[in-house]
Order: C-alpha cells, then structure tokens, then sequence
C-alpha cells in the first residue's frame, strides 16, 4: 500500500466515494422513511431498508446481475456498476440500472485495476456476471481478491455454472431452459396427438427467477454466515442448477405412480385438465383464467357458467377432460371477459381476468396495495413495481427514481 500507484489509486476511490455521499446527502436531506419530493420531472425517496449499509460492486452484465443489484438497492444497499470505458452500456443493463452509482473502468487497465481492487477493499457484495476464468485473467479473481477483504461475498453467477462441460459455452435464458429440461414442459395438446413446440416462458423462469433470485437467497444466507465466521466466501450459481431446484415439485412427482405424465398438456396444472387452462371470450383478444382445483371451487365456478353439474362427467375423469374443454370453450365465449368478472365478483371460483400490463397496473387491488405506485407514475412518468418483501418494524423500500449520482 505505500507505491505512488496505489496511493494514487485510493484517491481516486476517496473522491468518487466522496461525491456519491454528497449526492445522497443532498437528495436525502429531510426526508422522512418512504417520503416523497420533486425535483424537476424526477421523483425521489428516502433510501433505507433492511440492507442499509451493505456495499455492492456490481459488473456490468445482462439481465441476472442487473436485477440482484437493484433487488439489494431497492431494499437499501448502496450499489456501484462498473461500466466499460470504451463502451456504452447495454440497454439490459441499464434498464435495471436507476439510481445505482456508475464507475467506468478499463479492466484490462492496470490503473483502473488498482483502482477496482482498492475500491473492493470497502465493500460487502461482488456481482460478478461472467462466464469462468474470465476475472481471473485481468487479476481480479477470488485469490486476489481476497487478499484485498477477506469478508467480501464474491457472487459468481453462469448459465451452466463454473465446471462442467457447458460451462464456457455462450447461451441466454431459452438455452439454459432448455438443456435444464423445464422447457419441454410448456408445451400444450393440439388435438390428435399432436403438440405444439414448447413456448419459452419469456425469461422470468431462468434469470430472474433460476438465476438471480437464486443469487439473492445466496448472498443473504451469506451475509448471516459472515456474522458468525467474520469471512466471506464464493457464492457459486447456475441457472442451471436453480431452475432445475425450482422444478423439484415435478422431478418428485414423476417419481410417483401416476402423478405426472410426461407428455405436456395432460397434466392438471399443465393445461391438461378443463378447470385449469385460459379462454378467449367474447370480446377480442380477451380471455379469463381458470384454476378450480377444489370440488366447492369447481361448484362455484360451474354454478356461475350457466351449467348443470349433474349431469356433467365427475371432475376429475381424466377420459372427459377433452369433451369438457370443448363446452367450457363454448360457454366463455358467450361472454366478454369483464361480463364474467362481474358474473363471478364475489363467488370462490378461482376465475381471474387476463389482465394487461397496463390494465394490471390499474387494477384496484394493485392501486390499495401500492404495488407499482401509481403517485410516482403520475409525477415522474415512470414507476417500477414495488418490492414485494413487506416489513413490519424495518423500513421497506427504497423508492428512488432518479438518475445514478455520479458517473466517472
């Protein structure tokens, strides 16, 4: 620590470090917890929450370390990104990007790694995004790092995980999907034994919820370790590997007599049976979900659609699932969606409006609840959803919808 290049790179640290202190300094004075203030056409909130005072550098990637960055920020870690010099970042980075503090750096720099290396000495949390071998080749891997802080939590997170035959192989979330075996489940009956290609569930399934959420119960596990041992370690995740965890129900059930057909749509939650599946309406492009899985939810539901349960075939006769498809088909379309909404307000059928983005934002019980807070949708022309870990004593959220505090 005492060459002119390190000194020189702590001053850089301290200086940056400096002007985001001032930055919340000066959005935060005054405010109270979860209180709301203007600036211009941005809106702006306290920034506190369970993970008050944890430090997280996260480099930039696409999609899985964006989200883990803004799910510890949300709940009021302080968060740096380390960007490319050279480069703009890319639009899956920054849209999960708000409010996080931007440090661009040349990794392949020596500089900028002394100064990468010196910043890491005060933090908590890496998020590193990168496929294996890739930070251990510009000196910034676990050994080296390390050295440097012996308590920091060096997450590590890959499609396919960092061994393995797959793992330096490039893929995104429909890849990974794929080789985890989940997305030959989403596939659905097209009539005489015909079915549809699987259809990718957006990428919800992989990197939000295989990959980063994964990543999260990691580090929080991790952080509850450190209390105890004082050390850090590496957090190892695969989407992979947390897709196929989160697929545990099925791999059990295929395990049981009877309890699973691997052929897609003719399972009861995979669209197989008639009380479990979507339907248009009368209306375009509008359609109500259905999930009367109980008997009395089934009742209801039969109830309200006009039919006579007495003489349809029992519910769970798998031989008249197809025949009932067709009626139920029929019946809905009778109807628009919201007609029955209002036929069905009040009655445990488990029937649900497919709502829209933006009907779904509007929805009332979405408004009660502030799901998306809509007052900061009015003021500043932007939102995102609410953090859904509500705390009774610790302050929730942080709401802050502004731009990152500095950018060097």
């Amino acid at each position: 620590m005492s060459s002119k290049g390190t000194i020189a790179s702590m001053l850089v640290v301290c200086r940056q470090l400096c002007r985001l202190a001032d930055g919340r300094l000066k959005h935060n004075a005054g405010i109270r917890r979860r209180q709301l203030y203007s600036s211009g056409n941005r809106v702006f909130a306290s920034h506190s929450g369970p993970l008050s005072g944890i430090k997280v550098v996260e480099l930039e990637g696409l999609a899985i370390a964006p989200y883990i960055g803004k799910f510890l920020l949300d709940y009021g870690a302080d968060v740096v990104r380390i960007d490319r010099r050279d480069k703009k970042a890319h639009f899956g980075t920054t849209i999960l990007g708000r409010d996080k503090n931007i440090l661009k750096l040349d990794l392949k720099s020596k500089g900028d790694i002394k100064t990468f290396l010196s910043l890491i000495e005060t933090q908590d949390i890496l998020i590193d995004p990168y496929r294996p071998g890739v930070l251990e080749k510009l000196g910034i891997g676990p050994s080296e790092v390390f050295k440097r802080n012996e308590r920091l939590l060096y997450v590590r997170v890959t499609g396919y995980g960092q061994e393995g035959p797959l793992s330096k192989v490039a893929g995104h979330d429909i890849n990974y999907l794929a080789v985890s075996g989940t997305l030959s489940m989403f596939s659905r009956q097209l009539g005489k034994g015909k079915v549809s290609p699987p259809l990718p569930p957006i990428n919800f399934l992989g990197d939000f919820a295989g990959g980063a959420q994964s990543a999260i119960s990691g580090i929080l596990m991790a952080l509850f370790e450190r209390e105890k041992s004082r050390k850090g370690q590496i957090i190892n995740v695969s989407v992979v590997d947390g897709v196929n965890y989160m697929a545990s129900f099925f791999h059990l059930l295929r395990q049981e007599e009877d309890a699973w057909n691997d052929v897609p749509g003719t399972n009861l939650i995979d669209t197989g049976a008639h009380f479990y599946d979507v339907y248009e309406c009368a209306d375009t492009n509008s359609y109500v979900a259905v999930g009367a899985i109980e008997p009395q939810f089934y009742a209801s539901l039969i109830e309200c659609m006009g039919l006579d349960n007495k003489v349809l075939p029992d519910q769970y006769d798998h031989g008249s699932w197809g025949e009932m498809k067709e009626i139920f088909s029929t019946t809905f379309k009778r109807k628009t969606r919201d007609e029955w909404v209002r036929l069905c307000q009040g009655k445990d059928t488990c029937l649900s409006p497919v709502l829209s983005m933006d009907e779904a934002l509007n929805h009332p019980h979405a408004m009660e609840r502030d799901m998306c807070n809509p007052a900061l949708m009015k003021e500043a022309n932007e939102f995102s959803p609410s953090p859904p870990i509500r705390f009774s004593r610790t302050p929730n959220v942080s709401f802050v919808y502004s731009q990152p505090k500095f950018k060097v």
